[in-house]
């Protein structure tokens, strides 16, 4: 039987945490969570109680509908902390009138087709796996819809061609992450990029929102792998030229790169993989202060290495993340290649560690995959890595004690980070010692890293009173969205703009470019019924 997904929150209902285990957790937690805190108990499927649907569909397209209430439910929000609170809540507010599953191209055109005519909103819901909005209906633009559906594409899964010369896969774009990654396998290759939603998320939602995978140094970002695409809109379908590289004016992918599903639906693309990796070396280094840390990274972001990962956590992101019990900043350093050795490259690694008073508390040096499977856990970096993909499931266990949960992240120029990073920190302590008693974590780890700026990722676990989580997660997303763009950071380096971060991305782009968006929007989407009010809105 297949795994159900959870309806209110991350992943499979069979992995969320038991009662045995969250009460575990709240020990762990000791003055986070008082000893009554009572566990909040999920919803049943047999309660929802939505209200109906508000539009009628075609026979042709009813074949492709499902209009149960779980469905609805789970379609309703993306996964943010806001999403899994009215989850866990049973609010589910103004829900999707239908779950569109298309099949072919043509289903994605005809529901467009008929969208258009009958002025029903369309919001294509990738893997769910959004947590700044990027899925859900905009509720205060409700009055210029009849309705709205969200489109699932994961029936449109299949891997179309394999040009193994040119090292380059077409898929469709329904495809989750662990689907693409088992067709690539027979033939030795792999995309390699593997962000922390990948069991549910689509390889067009990773188009649609320029997602970074885990990999620090190097290609990162899905635009560094996307050769193709083919994207439908509601005025007509395109299909980019494929070429490994071009000088011909602007590039057509960039428009549909991050654009969210506001001006058009990606519908299969063409990416560039690589043969599976063969050789690894990586190694875990420990630094006196964070600061110090930062001071490495830089260097060996610069030196032209290009480890395939280099992430610092701070002293409390390791000791949560149990990844060193100590009170010292870690650097997670790795290298990979499926062609040749990678020893030299991780020895002067290490060699700029030292210089920077770096010490290596844990190594590896692994020439082939089978090895690696069963060494996978010789470093810290291994336990990290399991921390990493159960996260969702452990921050879902937290909401339910009544915590608030949050991660937001951006990236700026080296010069700029010391004081981006100081008032973050400062501004959200500050905060939080107001509204959580003292009782809170404000951490930092380095996601990524380029030779010419960096990427800080922060976690927040916060208790609060008087049931106020939504109300409390709201002003930490003020407080960080503002205090962000005030120090020269984006508004996001890789988890999108959606809803949550629209008034940042507006103050990040000059006027005469938001009005290049508009108009681009207004000419793909005549009567704006594309995932209206994602990254800007019209209406």
């Amino acid at each position: 039987m297949a795994a159900v997904r959870s309806f209110w929150g991350w992943g499979y209902q069979k992995d969320e945490l038991k009662i045995s285990e969250i009460k575990a957790l709240a020990t762990l937690l000791g003055d986070f969570v008082k000893p009554e805190t009572p566990i909040k108990t999920p919803p049943k499927k047999d309660s929802l109680n939505l209200q109906e649907p508000k539009i009628k569909l075609p026979t042709s397209l009813l074949k492709l509908a499902d209009a149960s209430n779980q469905q609805r439910a789970r379609h309703c929000y993306g996964r943010s902390f806001k999403d899994v609170v009215r989850g866990l809540n049973n609010e589910f507010i103004d829900p999707p009138d239908f779950v569109l599953y298309p099949k072919t191209v043509k289903d994605v055109i005809d529901i467009l087709d008929y969208s258009s005519h009958k002025d029903i909103a369309v919001i294509c819901y990738g893997g769910g796996s959004s947590v700044v909005g990027g899925v859900e209906f905009d509720h205060e633009m409700k009055q210029n819809y009849a309705g709205w559906i969200s489109m699932d594409m994961t029936c449109m899964d299949k891997l179309n061609y394999l040009d193994k010369d040119s090292r380059s896969a077409s898929f469709q774009a329904g495809i989750l992450g662990p689907s693409l990654e088992e067709k690539l396998k027979p033939n030795n290759f792999t995309l390699r990029h593997f962000p922390q939603s990948f069991e549910f998320s689509s390889l067009g939602g990773w188009i649609a929102t320029r997602a970074g995978g885990h990999f620090a140094m190097g290609p990162t970002h899905i635009d560094d792998f996307v050769e193709s695409l083919e994207v439908v809109t509601p005025v007509g379908t395109t299909v980019t030229r494929r070429l490994p590289a071009s000088g011909a004016a602007s590039d057509e992918n960039r428009l549909w790169l991050g654009s969210e599903g506001m001006l058009g639906i990606v519908t299969s693309a063409w990416i560039r993989v690589q043969p599976r990796t063969r050789f690894v070396a990586k190694a875990d280094v420990a630094f006196d202060s964070f600061k110090e840390g930062i001071s490495c990274l830089k260097d060996i972001a610069q030196s032209g290495l290009y480890p395939s990962n280099c992430r610092l956590l701070d002293p409390l992101e390791a000791l949560i993340n149990g990844v060193y019990a100590g009170n010292k900043a870690i650097l997670l350093v790795g290298f990979e290649s499926y062609d040749h050795d990678v020893s030299s490259s991780f020895k002067r690694a290490k060699e700029i560690c030292n210089s920077h008073g770096g010490v290596v508390v844990s190594e590896s040096d692994i020439d082939n995959e089978i090895s690696r499977k069963s060494d996978s856990k010789q470093t810290a970096g291994g336990s990290w890595k399991n921390s990493f993909i159960k996260a969702p499931y452990f921050r879902d266990a937290l909401v339910r004690l009544g915590l608030v949960v949050e991660t937001f992240e951006t990236a700026v120029t080296w010069d700029n980070f010391n004081e981006l990073y100081f008032n973050i920190s400062n501004e959200i302590n500050r905060y939080l010692s107001e509204k959580s008693n003292g009782t809170q974590w404000v951490t930092c780890r380095i996601t990524h890293a380029y030779p010419n700026g960096l990427a800080p990722y922060f976690s927040v676990i916060a208790s609060c009173k008087n049931n106020s989580q939504t109300a409390v997660w709201n002003d930490i997303k003020q407080i960080a969205n503002e205090t962000i763009i005030k120090f020269n950071g984006t508004i996001t380096h890789h988890h999108a703009v959606g809803k949550e971060h629209r008034d940042g991305y507006k103050k990040e782009k000059s006027e005469l470019y938001l009005d290049y968006l508009k108009n681009t929007k207004k000419y793909f989407d005549p009567k704006s019924i594309l995932n209206p009010g994602n990254v800007i809105r019209l209406l």
